[in-house]
């Protein structure tokens, strides 16, 4: 017998596919059809019988659990930027001495940059471009370099931190509507998503909506 659940294999399912979430948040799935169609998946996952009571109840739960999130109102500002550049470059001492002194130089709120280990990511908007590409170690050092992207802050004003599932369910929201994220930054009070421009506007109104 499996060490899963009928509750984790029914929650494995609907994570996989961010629309069967959403419809049936929004009453467009009968959760009993739902049970019938994956009962079989089921069984298999947890190693036994699972009866269609026991999964519609998982999945009603499961999907409750997630309104819950949803639904609880944050305190927040949503600040967009737009005309913003992505760079992934090798992280050299050289490199990083050069953009550490131009970000002490400018404390420019659209420069941002972050280290995950040997790769430096910067976002920054376009007015910023002629200044990091001066970084005489930068053109033999850069992996990509993308343009045409926006920036999303969600500037959270109270503990949202130990709100389980806050940028799960904004990535599963812009997923559900085909909003490719290319980088996502945080810190203890902020979120920052790029995104192409061309979904600045999308995006931004699913925000207001999901958490407003």
């Amino acid at each position: 017998m499996s060490d899963i659940s009928i509750s984790d294999a029914v929650s494995h399912i609907i994570e996989r596919d961010g629309n069967l979430k959403m419809f049936m948040s929004e009453g467009l799935i009968n959760f009993y059809a739902f049970a019938r169609k994956y009962r079989n998946d089921i069984c298999a996952a947890v190693g036994r019988d699972a009866d269609i009571p026991s999964i519609s109840m998982a999945a009603r739960r499961y999907v409750r659990s997630c309104d819950r999130i949803s639904s609880k109102k944050f305190d927040f500002d949503i600040v967009v930027s737009d005309k913003t550049i992505d760079y992934n470059v090798r992280c050299t001492p050289q490199v990083l001495d050069e953009l550490v002194a131009l970000y002490s130089a400018r404390r420019d709120n659209e420069l941002n940059f972050s280290i995950y280990k040997d790769k430096l990511t910067i976002i920054a908007h376009e007015k910023n471009e002629p200044a990091i590409e001066s970084n005489p170690f930068l053109s033999e050092n850069l992996i990509f370099k993308l343009r045409d992207l926006a920036c999303i802050h969600l500037r959270f004003k109270g503990d949202f931190l130990n709100t389980p599932g806050v940028m799960h369910n904004v990535l599963k929201l812009f997923q559900a509507k085909g909003i490719n994220v290319f980088e996502v930054l945080s810190s203890n009070m902020e979120l920052m998503f790029v995104i192409r421009e061309i979904n600045l506007k999308v995006a931004y109104s699913l925000l207001k909506g999901f958490f407003m």
